[in-house]
Order: structure tokens, then C-alpha cells, then sequence
């Protein structure tokens, strides 16, 4: 029982992220969503309670998914670079593999409220990467591997702009996000203008 529940929740979260990905969320229907699914409105009203609940759900997965990656991405190494570094192809690897996904967070993020569902996204989730990136920061600068006049905020707020910049013109201009090469070189540039002279 438990397996076919996951399954249709599974099956309507895809449906979903085709309906939004293509048509937006006004119009997007949630007849639309379980066309072809093999599942019935109830069980969509069951499971998400209603559109602006599965739509809520499937931007809830794309933040814990993106976190998660994030967090064992950086767990790899002690070195600040090489965190750094794997932190932001985790990044770009998630906005490559998801861009539907990516394309509706950001969409969300910028919709006029009366477009998107009233708190659509959690402002909790929305800061969490940010967060996390002043935690490695902030660990780097107490442990000493970097000696910088930037705060913590300050180091990491840059650091995750450069990369979100990057993902948006990912999307915007179907630039190829960058592999390994290029985030190394994005990498020690930004720590060689961050560290104390």
C-alpha cells in the first residue's frame, strides 16, 4: 500500500513539474496534471490537498534535493578550495539534471504574488544555501585556511551569487553550465579576491 502511494505521488509530482514547466501555474490545470497519470483528482486532493499544494511540494523537493547535494558535496573534503568547488558543481550538476525544476524556482522566485501561491516557497529554504555556504566561510576563517577583511556573510553572499549568475544564464541563454575546469578557475579566482593582502 505504501508503495502505490508513493508511486502516485511520484507520478503526479512529474506530471506536475511538465504542467508548470510548460504552462505556468494559472495555466496549469489540475486536470492537466492527471491526464495520462492513471491516478484521479482525489487522489491528488489527497496526497497534496489541492494545485498550490502539489506546486508547493515539488518546490520543497527541489530545495531539500539541492541542499542535500550541497551538504555531501561539502562533507568530501576539509580543504575551503576543494569544498568550494564541489559545492558549486553539485550546484550546477542539480541545475543541469533538473532545469525544468530550475527554470520553476526561479520563475517563483521572481512571479508577481498574485501569480504564483501565497508562500509558495519557504523563505526558511530560500536562505538555507546561503547559509550553509557562511557556515563553510565562516569555519574557514575560525580554523584559519583563510585570512580575509570579508565577513562570512559577505564571502558567502558573493561566492553564491557567482554561481545562481551562472545557473541563471544557464537558462536564459542555453549557455552549457560549467564543468570541473572552469569551477576551479571560478573557484581560486574569487578566494584570490577574497584573501587579506
Amino acid at each position: 500500500m505504501r508503495r502505490l502511494r508513493g508511486q502516485a505521488q511520484q507520478a503526479l509530482l512529474d506530471s506536475a513539474l511538465r504542467q508548470f514547466a510548460a504552462r505556468g501555474y494559472a495555466g496549469a490545470s489540475t486536470r492537466d496534471i492527471i491526464a495520462g497519470t492513471g491516478f484521479t483528482l482525489p487522489t491528488l486532493y489527497y496526497h497534496f490537498g489541492s494545485k498550490a499544494g502539489i506546486y508547493r511540494a515539488l518546490l520543497n523537493r527541489a530545495f531539500d534535493e539541492a541542499y542535500e547535494r550541497l551538504e555531501a558535496a561539502a562533507a568530501r573534503s576539509r580543504s575551503l578550495e576543494r569544498q568550494l568547488l564541489d559545492m558549486a558543481l553539485a550546484l550546477f550538476d542539480y541545475a543541469r539534471t533538473h532545469r525544468d525544476m530550475t527554470r520553476l524556482a526561479f520563475a517563483t522566485v521572481f512571479a508577481p504574488s498574485d501569480e504564483v501561491p501565497r508562500n509558495a516557497l519557504s523563505a526558511r529554504k530560500r536562505r538555507r544555501n546561503l547559509e550553509f555556504f557562511e557556515s563553510v566561510f565562516r569555519r574557514a576563517l575560525a580554523g584559519g585556511q583563510l585570512r580575509s577583511p570579508f565577513r562570512p556573510a559577505e564571502l558567502a553572499e558573493g561566492f553564491y551569487s557567482v554561481i545562481v549568475l551562472r545557473v541563471m544564464r544557464g537558462l536564459l541563454d542555453a549557455m552549457p553550465l560549467p564543468g570541473r575546469r572552469e569551477t576551479a578557475r571560478m573557484v581560486r579566482l574569487f578566494l584570490e579576491g577574497a584573501r587579506e593582502r
